[in-house]
């Protein structure tokens, strides 16, 4: 079994750009898996939400947006797992309050992959102090 850096689930309705998102991180030594829809990601991770350390999520996509998904996740996931948003959507025309993390499409692969480690150590090391204090 190769050493994994970490469990992702990256949620776009973009194929190619879920795709490629997966193959960066992949390629980095992260374990990824896809989805193409909020709907399909909720039933996904169903019975599964501890096993991934970072969801990536779209905001635009139709159905279920991200903003939407993002808060059924985190009725569900209640802070083990570290949420993020992936999008187009300028950073300024969102509340990023209740995410771990925000990256800027597009990206340059080096910044996905450095972004997304930051993440995963930060949101650990926080999970990891909430425990202590329990």
């Amino acid at each position: 079994m190769k050493n994994e850096k970490g469990k992702i689930m990256v949620v776009d309705d973009e194929k190619d750009t879920c795709d490629s998102v997966a193959q960066v991180l992949e390629s980095a030594g992260f374990s990824v898996d896809k989805t193409y829809s909020g709907k399909e990601c909720l039933e996904e991770l169903e019975g599964k939400w501890t096993n991934y350390d970072l969801v990536l999520i779209d905001i635009m996509m139709p159905g279920l947006s991200g903003i939407e998904l993002l808060k059924l996740l985190k009725k569900k996931i209640d802070h083990k797992v570290a949420l993020a948003y992936i999008t187009i959507v300028p950073k300024a025309h969102v509340d990023t309050t209740s995410v771990n993390g925000f990256i800027q499409k597009p990206f340059d692969n080096k910044d996905l992959r450095r972004e997304v480690e930051d993440m995963i150590k930060k949101f650990k090391t926080q999970r990891g102090e909430k425990e202590e204090q329990k």
